[in-house]
């Protein structure tokens, strides 16, 4: 199959839009998530991945970035997770 891939994601954008939130959304619930749990995520986000962990009633907790990357590490992720933490976006 011959896909013309950037018509393909400017006729389909809508539809990637709502992927990425219903994804996470999913991924959380399928973990089973939801109130009293912590997730450790980026400040450095698109808004879905708060809005996820918000929605499944789950508490988002931020680490700090790495100053060179800009990305969370396994060493400040580290620094934010208590017994509450289920999951790091």
């Amino acid at each position: 199959m011959n896909v013309n891939l950037p018509i393909f994601l400017m006729r389909n954008m809508p539809l990637l839009w709502l992927m990425a939130p219903l994804a996470l959304d999913l991924a959380l619930k399928g973990l089973g998530i939801g109130p009293g749990d912590e997730v450790v995520v980026t400040p450095r986000t698109f808004l879905a991945s708060v809005s996820s962990i918000v929605t499944a009633g789950a508490t988002p907790v931020f680490a700090e970035v790495d100053e060179d990357s800009q990305n969370i590490t396994a060493a400040t992720a580290l620094m934010v997770i208590t017994p509450r933490t289920k999951a790091i976006v």
